[in-house]
């Protein structure tokens, strides 16, 4: 499954649910879902690292956490300057990172963490990780 922003609902008490996801894997050179942009590089099958396929991961989904939190943060998609999902998948096999807008201000802490979530799956925040920082910046909002 790959998690993006399209998929993420949330209800009047805001608490997130999931919708209408799709399981990534190896594309075959097909057709690319719109969840391409949101997909971690090893879950792009034998067309992508290491030549076997992979199946969506925990680590995976860090990774599409990070691009949730990017488009989130920018009000654009991971990659929204590149318009065909076929290049934008050829931008993350080639660990090539999504720029947040230059007209866009992420404070440091963020960045650095979506670039966390970027990263190697063995260097990725785990999902306690990833909860205790969520957890933190809603405490930061509140009054």
């Amino acid at each position: 499954m790959a998690i993006f922003m399209n998929n993420v609902l949330i209800d009047a008490r805001g608490v997130p649910y999931l919708a209408d996801y799709e399981l990534t894997g190896a594309y075959g050179g097909q057709y690319l879902p719109e969840s391409v942009r949101w997909t971690a590089p090893e879950c792009f099958g034998s067309h992508g690292v290491g030549g076997t396929s992979h199946l969506p991961t925990i680590k995976s989904d860090v990774y599409s956490l990070g691009s949730v939190m990017f488009q989130i943060l920018t009000g654009q998609p991971p990659y929204y300057e590149v318009k065909s999902r076929s290049r934008v998948s050829i931008e993350i096999l080639n660990g090539n990172k999504p720029s947040p807008p230059l007209d866009v201000h992420i404070a440091d802490r963020h960045w650095l963490f979506i670039q966390k979530c970027w990263s190697l799956p063995a260097d990725r925040p785990s999902a306690a990780q990833a909860l205790h920082f969520a957890q933190t910046e809603v405490e930061r909002l509140s009054p």
